[in-house]
């Protein structure tokens, strides 16, 4: 995940490159974890198995310039990691993101901490990297779930097989 915080100017434009080639499909959220105006991109590492690199580059309206730079090594077998939930607390939708090594089916269940099932979330990871469901914070019914902590069950499948990862969020409106 990359964040970018606006503590003044503005943040004019934030430019990601993977193994050197520009990406332009990672999904922006605000970020409300902090009390400064800023957002997250939920940058997908993706790319055949071994080892990756992403830049991301970002410029201000008066020009100040920054730049990070993120390795990784994607694995050559299924593989679920990393579950995160972009913003937490939320306080309104919010993604709930994992690192996958390829493309399948995806899961997020969300349980309550004394284990109950509140919703499932399903979807598809195109490709290998980061991949994410969007929660809009209603149970199955439909009804607004309570603030507090929440657990959630990450499942990729493809074909027969499948492999899993846990996380948690905070709710707090």
């Amino acid at each position: 995940m990359v964040r970018a915080w606006d503590t003044a100017s503005g943040i004019a434009s934030l430019t990601l490159l993977l193994d050197g080639a520009l990406f332009d499909h990672a999904p922006m959220v605000p970020d409300t974890s902090t009390g400064t105006p800023g957002f997250v991109l939920a940058v997908p590492p993706a790319g055949p198995p071994g080892s990756h690199v992403v830049m991301a580059r970002a410029a201000d309206r008066v020009g100040l310039t920054a730049e990070a730079q993120i390795s990784y090594v994607l694995p050559g077998r299924l593989l679920v990691s990393d579950v995160a939930a972009v913003p937490s607390p939320a306080s309104g939708p919010t993604w709930i993101t994992a690192l996958v090594s390829i493309s399948g089916d995806l899961r997020a269940a969300i349980y309550t901490p004394a284990g109950r099932l509140i919703r499932l979330l399903d979807g598809r990871a195109d490709y290998p990297g980061r991949a994410g469901l969007e929660w809009d914070l209603l149970d199955h019914d439909g009804d607004r779930v309570a603030n507090g902590a929440y657990l959630v069950h990450v499942t990729l499948r493809t074909g027969t097989a499948s492999a899993s990862a846990k996380g948690s969020l905070i709710v707090r409106r």
